[in-house]
């Protein structure tokens, strides 16, 4: 099977081995740094976590509705999913892509393919856990109202992710970067024209948004840094998870970007807009620290050399 050959440029392969030891010497430190945060000795003040409380907006009728939609849309878009074109409408990268591609783009085709099943991994493991997390609310914080409210949740925003991905893959036909260097009258790996917007990142991010949105309102570890850790670390794995997908040469580094926004939009904006916009706190376990307060927010933020997410806090 012919995939597409690595640059042969020296200068070209320094910097990718440099820029690709720099992206996992960050998510490594930054997982490093978290996980210390989080198992550092809880403040003294703060109370062992209560059976929870739903205090925000319950899922209405109107939504079950539109999540039954969107959810019938979505097995049907995919039993009906029509065969690929050999080529795509949308060829070539845009902006930043050949270069942010040249730079990450893993050297050899078994390099690629490891890149592309450990990002599957990443994405299995950030779509069970905001499900994972309602299972905690419904047998440590013995609370299965608030379990229910979540999974409600959840299902909601991986449909809208999931629909929406499809069909803005099904109107662009772009081009996977690998296929401009491959035959797809001999590979038929080839015929791939479904590049934008990238659905590994979108779902992942997805299930970022929806962990910092849960934890933000819901306190639902009942510990400030076990909360924020929860938040940072699944953004950190989303990150890696876009990451591994340009490396592997599956996207553009535009697919990943735009897989993000539309993941954070459905995983965090839309519960944030519909559930949790009062921003109280669902159960009498508040943090009393000396009268001292604490609230933060997550937000995703991007720049000319990458991605992340930045939390604000009020003490």
């Amino acid at each position: 099977m012919t995939k597409p050959n690595p640059a042969t440029n020296c200068k070209t392969g320094r910097y990718a081995v440099t820029i690709r030891k720099r992206v996992l010497v960050g998510v490594v430190s930054a997982t490093v740094a978290i996980s210390a945060s989080a198992s550092a000795e809880p403040i003294k003040d703060e109370p062992a976590p209560k059976k929870l409380e739903w205090r925000h907006e319950r899922f209405r009728t109107s939504e079950y509705v539109v999540t039954g939609v969107l959810l019938s849309g979505l097995v049907a878009s995919q039993l009906l999913k029509p065969k690929e074109d050999a080529t795509g409408t949308w060829k070539g990268g845009i902006l930043m892509d050949g270069g942010v591609a040249n730079a990450m783009r893993a050297s050899t085709p078994e390099s690629r393919e490891r890149a592309a099943n450990i990002s599957d991994y990443f994405l299995y493991g950030l779509i069970a856990f905001p499900f994972l997390d309602a299972a905690y609310a419904a047998t440590v914080r013995k609370s299965p109202d608030v379990a229910w409210q979540m999974t409600l949740i959840n299902t909601q925003a991986f449909a809208l992710t999931g629909l929406t991905t499809f069909a803005i893959k099904s109107l662009t036909h772009r081009e996977r970067p690998w296929t401009s260097s491959c035959d797809p009258a001999t590979d038929a790996s080839c015929k791939s024209n479904d590049s934008f917007l990238s659905g590994h990142s979108s779902m992942a991010f997805t299930s970022a948004g929806l962990t910092c949105a849960h934890h933000q309102a819901l306190k639902l570890y009942g510990n400030t840094a076990a909360d924020v850790s929860a938040c940072l670390l699944s953004f950190a794995a989303a990150t890696a998870t876009g990451s591994l997908r340009i490396l592997a040469d599956r996207h553009y580094a535009s697919d990943v970007f735009a897989g993000a926004a539309i993941g954070v939009a459905s995983g965090y904006v839309l519960p944030m807009l519909l559930h949790y916009r009062n921003g109280a706190p669902s159960s009498s376990d508040t943090v009393k620290h000396k009268e001292k307060s604490f609230a933060w927010t997550a937000a995703p933020t991007a720049t000319k050399t990458g991605a992340g997410v930045a939390l604000t806090g009020v003490f």
